[in-house]
């Protein structure tokens, strides 16, 4: 990494690289005898103030942190026949997709790991994305 470190990760903030938009991060990594390989990841940078299409207050997690499973309630206006719903681990990946059909759902979360996720809710063409802790 260009601040001298070598652990395989490192962590941007959306501010980090810029405004809304896709970015392409290029990573360079070489070793003592001088051999270097590069690869690229597409970013994409999203405002939190677009993701707030739907209004927040109109889904409903409970228990909010929970253990085995969560409630989710949302509006009928809200679901479409394409509506889904991904857990996110802090870092962005995706771990878990579910298909959203009705308004009321109960997600069996007890094979997941304690610590803080979000929700990226797929409704309507518009995305919500809410915080969720996993105990």
């Amino acid at each position: 990494w260009n601040n001298g470190l070598n652990t395989p990760t490192r962590t941007f903030k959306g501010q980090d690289l810029g405004e809304t938009g896709q970015y392409q991060l290029w990573v360079d990594v070489g070793n003592s005898i001088g051999c270097i390989t590069r690869d690229s990841i597409k970013i994409s940078v999203l405002g939190f103030s677009s993701l707030a299409a739907v209004n927040k207050e109109h889904i409903i997690l409970y228990p909010n942190p929970s253990n085995n499973f969560l409630n989710i309630e949302l509006p009928i206006e809200q679901l479409d026949k394409n509506s889904y719903l991904e857990i996110k681990t802090i870092d962005g990946k995706t771990i878990k997709h579910t298909e959203i059909k009705d308004t009321k759902t109960i997600l069996s979360v007890e094979e997941l790991k304690s610590g803080v996720y979000f929700l990226e809710f797929h409704l309507n063409t518009k995305t919500v994305l809410l915080k969720w802790i996993k105990n």
